[in-house]
């Protein structure tokens, strides 16, 4: 199974008076731009997931709808897990969740930090704070789960909007 971790674009910054619940903050019009630009391209190298789990937070569910419109991926579904950035969840009961799940090729679960970079080391290594990643904004991470293994995953692709930018002004 195909496990893929999306961080949310670009957004604003904190700001407490222009967003008291920070829960409701966007994504930037350049975040939307360039996340939008990344999610065509991803279209064309990365066969879209069977479900989208999403935080209901803007930012991230802004970044799971542009998914689905410009990556075409399905539409996504709330996933309370992924909602706070500063809590932990139970990893091990997430990464079994999606270790076992049997109706789907792929999932993709699209979110915030700190929580995606300590899944992704949990996936790697077994702990969450196992290995130092960095999940950046609008990055895309894929791994493969083998549904006999107790514990890990194979990262087999790692992107984020900046690599094609890079990559056009070197061709």
């Amino acid at each position: 199974m195909r496990l893929l971790i999306v961080r949310h674009a670009k957004a604003f910054e904190r700001d407490p008076v222009r967003w008291p619940d920070d829960s409701r903050r966007p994504l930037t019009e350049d975040g939307v731009e360039a996340f939008g630009r990344m999610a065509r391209r991803l279209r064309r190298f990365v066969e879209a997931p069977a479900r989208v789990l999403a935080s209901s937070w803007d930012r991230a569910w802004q970044t799971a709808e542009l998914l689905e419109s410009e990556a075409r991926w399905p539409s996504p579904e709330r996933e309370a897990l992924l909602e706070d950035a500063e809590e932990t969840p139970a990893f091990s009961g997430l990464f079994e969740r999606f270790r076992t799940e049997r109706s789907a090729d792929a999932i993709a679960l699209v979110g915030h930090e700190p929580f995606l970079s300590r899944f992704a080391s949990m996936l790697l290594c077994g702990r969450g704070d196992g290995a130092a990643i960095e999940v950046r904004k609008g990055a895309v991470l894929e791994f493969e789960l083998d549904p006999e293994a107790p514990v890990g995953a194979t990262l087999s692709m790692l992107v984020h909007p900046g690599a094609f930018r890079r990559r056009r002004n070197k061709v």
